[in-house]
C-alpha cells in the first residue's frame, strides 16, 4: 500500500466519522474537531462556516429526530472524498427551510439522495460542496404538489413536436 493509499483511506474515514457522529449522532461538539479554521462551505469561511454547519445540523435533527445519512458510494482521489448518500427521516418537529420558511410537522417520512464532496487536509475537513434534492423531500412530505406533467405542460401552452 502506498503513502497516497493510506492518506486517501484516512481522508475517507474522517468524512465517514463526520456523517456518523455529527449528522447521525447529533454530536455538535464534534463539529470543531472535524473542521479546520479555514473551512469553506458554499462560500462561507472559517468559524462562521463551522457555526453554520452546527446550525444546519440542529435544524434538520430538530425537524427529523430519526435523521439518517447512509453512504451508498464513495470515491476518493487525493484529498477529495465524494459520497453519494441516502438521507431519510420522519418529519416530527418544525422545519425552518430557507426556501419555504417554517414548516410544521407533517408526520411523513422522506428518502432522497445527496452528493457531497469534502476536501480533507491534516485530518480535518477544509472544504465542502453538496447537492440535495429538497424538492423531492418536500414532495414526499406533502408540502409541494407534484405536477401532473401532461396537464401542467398543456396548460402552459406547450405542445409536443409534430410527429411524436
Amino acid at each position: 500500500m502506498t503513502d497516497q493509499d493510506v492518506a486517501e483511506r484516512t481522508n475517507a474515514e474522517v468524512v465517514r466519522r463526520f456523517f456518523d457522529q455529527v449528522w447521525n449522532g447529533g454530536d455538535l461538539a464534534a463539529v470543531d474537531r472535524f473542521f479546520g479554521d479555514e473551512f469553506t462551505n458554499f462560500g462561507h469561511r472559517g468559524a462562521d462556516a463551522r457555526a453554520l454547519i452546527a446550525k444546519i445540523v440542529t435544524i434538520w435533527r430538530t425537524a427529523f429526530p430519526d435523521l439518517r445519512f447512509e453512504i451508498e458510494d464513495e470515491v476518493v482521489h487525493g484529498d477529495a472524498v465524494v459520497h453519494l448518500v441516502t438521507c431519510t427521516g420522519t418529519h416530527e418537529g418544525t422545519l425552518e427551510h430557507p426556501a419555504i420558511g417554517v414548516l410544521p410537522p407533517t408526520g411523513r417520512s422522506f428518502k432522497v439522495d445527496h452528493m457531497h464532496i469534502h476536501r480533507v487536509r491534516d485530518g480535518q475537513i477544509v472544504q465542502h460542496w453538496g447537492t440535495r434534492n429538497d424538492l423531492a423531500m418536500l414532495q414526499q412530505l406533502g408540502v409541494v404538489i407534484t405536477p401532473n406533467t401532461k396537464t401542467s405542460t398543456a396548460s402552459a401552452g406547450w405542445q409536443p413536436p409534430s410527429g411524436s
